[in-house]
């Protein structure tokens, strides 16, 4: 494990100079998901590759790329989970009124 200056100067000279590319890179991946926001996912991926084990990094440019795209990855994916109380269906089996008159006018029973 390196000790924090080591890991400090390494991720300056290894990771930092990637940015722009990979804020590029983003950018055309992202057009259309306005939920997700380039910071936030540069950020995260500076976070994982900081708490990474560095010696098992062997190309730091591709590390950075691919740990960006898995959060983006698993963004899309949270962003599809649908709350199950949110169904009128749920509502309307949970006896709730509210639930009852949106289950009416939404599905044909």
């Amino acid at each position: 494990m390196m000790e924090h200056g080591s890991r400090l100067r390494w991720f300056a000279r290894e990771v930092l100079p990637h940015e722009h590319d990979v804020r590029r890179w983003l950018s055309v991946r992202l057009r259309g998901l306005e939920s997700c926001d380039i910071d936030e996912v540069v950020q995260e991926a500076y976070a994982r590759m900081w708490t990474a084990d560095l010696d098992r990094i062997a190309n730091p440019r591709a590390y950075l790329f691919v740990t960006a795209r898995h959060i983006i990855g698993e963004h899309l994916r949270r962003s599809r989970i649908v709350s199950i109380l949110s169904s009128p269906r749920v509502c309307v089996l949970m006896g709730s009124s509210a639930g009852r008159s949106a289950a009416n006018r939404s599905w044909r029973w």
